[in-house]
């Protein structure tokens, strides 16, 4: 329950942007936070990419547990390269 109190919180006063890097000519697609609890409470399985600058991210009081930080564009193409392409992939940033 925290953790979703949590998650929650953090994708609400966060600006969810969508993955340009990779995304094959095709715009990506935007998600709302309660698209997000439902897909989270239905078990599917989310990548969330936490996209903040660094001063952003210094001074952030909350976090997405497991969140994976991009730092630059060559961690964002490897995690995309990486990841399967039916995964859902979240990019969230302030």
């Amino acid at each position: 329950m925290l953790r979703s109190v949590t998650l929650v919180s953090v994708i609400v006063f966060c600006l969810l942007a969508p993955v340009t890097v990779l995304a094959g000519g095709h715009d990506p697609k935007r998600i709302m936070a309660d698209e997000v609890m439902e897909k989270l409470n239905a078990g599917e399985d989310i990548l969330f990419l936490d996209t903040r600058t660094a001063a952003d991210w210094a001074a952030a009081t909350s976090m997405i547990p497991d969140a994976i930080r991009v730092r630059d564009n060559a961690t964002l193409e490897k995690i995309v390269r990486e990841t399967p392409k039916e995964r859902l992939i979240v990019a969230y940033c302030t």
